[in-house]
């Protein structure tokens, strides 16, 4: 059902359904934030597109290196990456966000367009 709803939001404007999309994931998902991260600029920069309920001094721009978004999503093998506890991972000193947050787990899904991994959710 809540798919179907999500469904029935999105329109014609892809800016607007990408945070639609992040917004209602957030909500399904019912976690602290939700965000979708694309790289811009050759692979240079990694810049947050859209964010539900980000901390207000989250963090819009950044170099990708060390980032679970980039690291084990975009640069991974294509595939989603669930990890219940950064802790145990690198990223809890490498993802200024793990850091800076207190963020304890991590949910990616890699976006693709024309088969290339651009971005997250």
């Amino acid at each position: 059902k809540k798919l179907g709803d999500l469904f029935c939001l999105l329109g014609p404007d892809p800016s607007e359904n990408i945070h639609i999309i992040v917004r209602h994931t957030n909500e399904v998902l019912q976690s602290f934030c939700s965000f979708y991260n694309r790289l811009d600029d050759k692979s240079t920069s990694l810049r947050c597109w859209s964010g539900h309920n980000l901390p207000e001094n989250f963090q819009m721009d950044e170099t990708p290196e060390g980032y679970i978004c980039y690291e084990a999503t975009i640069k991974g093998d294509s595939q989603p990456v669930v990890i219940p506890d950064i802790s145990k991972t690198p990223y809890q000193d490498s993802d200024k966000q793990v850091v800076l947050y207190g963020l304890k787990s991590y949910l990616g899904y890699p976006v693709r367009c024309g088969g290339i991994v651009i971005g997250t959710v």
